[in-house]
């Protein structure tokens, strides 16, 4: 039987292209690596994130828990619940290091433009990049992408590494020719090359 007829992409890759651009100029100038070079200060910024600067307990909303030096975690004087920055949370229940997971968010979004017509790098590649076991790999990759490209806004993870946040002008919208021309601008005025 001779096909005649192939499915149609309904996804606008300017416009995917465009939301990858603007994840990236909002990544640090630095980079993630050189921002947060060690677990230390991936954790600082996940409890910045998180609570601010008065951590309360997730379960009962009480403030000024303690530490519990020997579990390095917090302890509710409330409700007794114990917790730690990450409960709760899409990396509540990750075993790899806060650290993997900013960098594969870095690897994401400086990667973008190069797969995006793929919509994710290559599994080999980035098992290869990551040095973790295929199968890992791999969920951290489609976990990585699914929280940077929640519903037209970036996730958790996004919010993390996203340390320069920008706002379009409000009379833009993302596909409109007017957003690309602002993107443009603004990653020219930061010095981000940017394919779109």
């Amino acid at each position: 039987m001779v096909r005649t007829s192939w499915a149609v992409s309904r996804i606008n890759w300017e416009l995917e292209r465009a939301w990858w651009g603007l994840l990236r100029i909002q990544l640090p100038a630095e980079g993630i690596a050189a921002r947060f070079q060690d677990e230390a200060a991936c954790l600082e910024r996940l409890v910045e994130q998180r609570w601010g600067k008065h951590v309360s307990c997730p379960r009962c909303g009480a403030g000024r828990p303690f530490i519990v030096p020997a579990v390095a975690r917090w302890q509710c004087r409330e409700c007794r619940h114990q917790f730690s920055a990450t409960s709760g949370t899409m990396l509540g229940y990750s075993k790899l290091p806060l650290r993997t997971w900013f960098l594969s968010a870095d690897y994401m979004i400086r990667h973008a433009p190069a797969y995006v017509h793929h919509l994710m790098p290559a599994l080999e590649e980035y098992a290869a990049w990551t040095g973790l076991h295929y199968n890992t790999a791999s969920r951290l990759r489609r976990r990585t992408y699914d929280d940077l490209r929640t519903n037209g806004g970036q996730g958790f993870l996004g919010k993390l590494v996203l340390v320069n946040p920008v706002k379009p002008p409000a009379d833009t919208t993302p596909d409109s020719p007017d957003f690309l021309v602002w993107l443009r601008k603004e990653a020219e005025d930061r010095s981000i090359p940017l394919e779109i």
